[in-house]
């Protein structure tokens, strides 16, 4: 039995820095997983055709657009018609899923007014170079033309 305290307390020893080797083993794994997801983002990145090609498509990805741009590519949108506060609002949320509070979207609709980007006109917001002109009747209808002759016979 003497003989065997010896290589029982080694197999121990063994089993002991086996155990922590284990550990490093799984520790080094774990790392070097981070090194190689590391590795494809920057091999992703590196490329010069690749830069560009993530440039583009962030770019034209709906996330990348801000708050002032959605603004005017929504009253853009309406055109003629002009928008609505609440509509530029829902087409803002619709296309780019950007939910602004309208105490936002009212400072940032101010400041391009003040820029002279947009107009309002009969609580509608319209480009600059499609509003229609304050105080200026754009259409004609039966009633006013019928109102506007019994005018002139009294």
């Amino acid at each position: 039995m003497d003989m065997c305290k010896p290589l029982l307390s080694r197999l121990e020893a063994i089993k002991s820095e086996f155990s922590v080797l284990e550990s490093q083993l799984a520790n080094l794994r774990v790392e070097a997983k981070d090194i190689e997801a590391a590795l494809r983002v920057f091999n992703r990145y590196s490329s010069e055709e690749t830069d560009k090609t993530i440039i583009l498509n962030e770019m034209q990805s709906s996330s990348a657009i801000n708050l002032t741009d959605a603004i005017i590519e929504a009253v853009t949108h309406y055109g003629a018609n002009g928008a609505a506060s609440a509509e530029i609002q829902n087409y803002m949320k619709d296309k780019y899923g950007i939910e602004a509070k309208s105490t936002t979207l009212s400072v940032t609709i101010q400041r391009h007014r003040q820029k002279g980007r947009i107009v309002n006109r009969n609580n509608r917001w319209f480009l600059s170079s499609l509003a229609p002109q304050e105080g200026a009747v754009t259409k004609k209808t039966p009633v006013l033309e019928a109102q506007g002759n019994i005018n002139n016979l009294f």
